[in-house]
């Protein structure tokens, strides 16, 4: 998951409700902070129109009997 401003992959991912854009939080804290808007459509935007993304950051499991420990001969 990348920042919609930076392009790196976020830490703290955020939504913004008005464009559905995926930021990082501190960095699109700071761009409101200095033009109150949402860089995605220029609609203004404020903190509380971030919402949260909870993101897992474990490896995701392969399926049974995909490989060659689970395959059945």
């Amino acid at each position: 998951m990348h920042c919609g401003i930076s392009g790196e992959i976020c830490e703290e991912p955020v939504l913004s409700r008005p464009s559905g854009v995926l930021y990082e939080k501190r960095v699109i804290l700071k761009y409101i902070e200095a033009e109150h808007k949402d860089p995605a459509n220029g609609e203004e935007l404020c903190p509380d129109d971030l919402i949260p993304v909870k993101a897992s950051t474990s490896k995701p499991r392969g399926k049974r009997g995909s490989g060659p420990i689970g395959e059945v001969h």
